[in-house]
């Protein structure tokens, strides 16, 4: 704990500050095979303020690996996350063990439009994948791609003035990838 002094309107102020940036001191023999409440409880002895639940921070969770991060945040994170569990600020400066939020997949769908097979500058025409916002315009070339799309099967369809509609079912997106689709 820090104190800050200074002085406004003639008033000396003093505020006591906990500093939770440094690193937390590592037990002899280091944290890792240590159950994270351990952990958890040590830090608060440190005096970082973590609130957890042992409902969510299960007596079987230990710390795998040996941390590196050189600040209290990184830390949590490094130890938590492998436990699906995260970190939040809560009031008064606490840190608070979470569950952390499902990471979902993504990968992508990329493609060329043409008009029965030739290049053929196709104004204000777009790529959608129904049942969604997301979106796609075309170059002057006709290609486009849409990113961050979930993993899974989508139906992606084309459209645009003076055009009839065309529809891809079942277009399979799987993580990190980018699934290929024309229109023509």
């Amino acid at each position: 704990m820090t104190w800050k002094i200074g002085t406004w309107a003639g008033v000396t102020i003093a505020i006591a500050v906990c500093v939770i940036a440094a690193t937390p001191e590592a037990p002899e023999g280091g944290w890792v095979g240590m159950t994270l409440q351990s952990v958890l409880s040590t830090l608060n002895e440190q005096g970082v303020p973590v609130v957890f639940s042992t409902a969510l921070v299960l007596p079987e969770m230990r710390v795998g690996r040996e941390p590196e991060s050189g600040e209290t945040k990184g830390f949590l994170v490094e130890i938590l996350e492998p436990h699906g569990l995260g970190i939040q600020e809560g009031p008064g400066g606490r840190l608070v063990v979470v569950k952390a939020p499902e990471k979902r997949p993504f990968g992508g769908i990329r493609g060329r439009i043409t008009l029965e097979g030739e290049l053929v500058p196709l104004p204000r025409v777009r790529v959608e994948i129904v049942g969604t916002d997301a979106q796609a315009h075309p170059d002057e070339e006709g290609w486009f791609e849409l990113s961050q799309v979930p993993v899974g099967r989508h139906n992606v369809v084309a459209r645009g003035a003076g055009t009839v509609p065309q529809l891809i079912e079942g277009v399979v997106v799987d993580e990190g990838k980018t699934a290929r689709i024309d229109f023509d």
